[in-house]
């Protein structure tokens, strides 16, 4: 009786143990995809307002302060996106061997997104204007921060 104990409870610590294994993995798959599609949304909108601001597209107040804010929303959870050691396709090792520098980087875009909103609506010059602004403020986390695209 005691053998079959000890192997139903050896049984029961590795399901245990599996199943955790198998949550981690769902947990850094889903912060994957979440990453992803809110970078994706981000460069969306980004190119949605770069192309009013070069005249490939026409300049649209309300369009261009829709997009403003999906950028602004975005940058606020950015840090949130990058737990610590997490991994991914595009994603460096340098994010957390140098997280001061990332999160510096994370929050000068997210303030230059945060005033850029108000700024977006006034007109296509004054949004052009504050879109390099927030332009460069986001590329300050490509260089040093993302792999190229494959």
């Amino acid at each position: 009786m005691e053998d079959k104990l000890r192997k139903l409870i050896r049984i029961a610590i590795l399901t245990a143990a599996t199943m955790g294994l198998a949550g981690i993995a769902l947990a850094q798959s889903s912060l994957l995809d979440t990453r992803s599609a809110k970078m994706k949304e981000l460069g969306a909108n980004m190119g949605i307002l770069s192309a009013m601001a070069k005249g490939e597209r026409p300049y649209d107040a309300a369009v261009a302060g829709n997009s403003a804010q999906i950028v602004a929303n975005n940058s606020k959870i950015i840090l949130s996106l990058f737990p610590a050691n997490s991994t991914g396709p595009r994603t460096k090792p340098e994010i957390w061997a140098e997280w001061a520098k990332f999160e510096a980087a994370a929050k000068a875009f997210e303030a230059e997104a945060g005033k850029f909103v108000p700024i977006s609506a006034q007109g296509k010059d004054q949004m052009a204007g504050g879109l390099t602004n927030v332009g460069k403020t986001c590329g300050g986390c490509h260089t040093p921060f993302r792999t190229e695209q494959k």
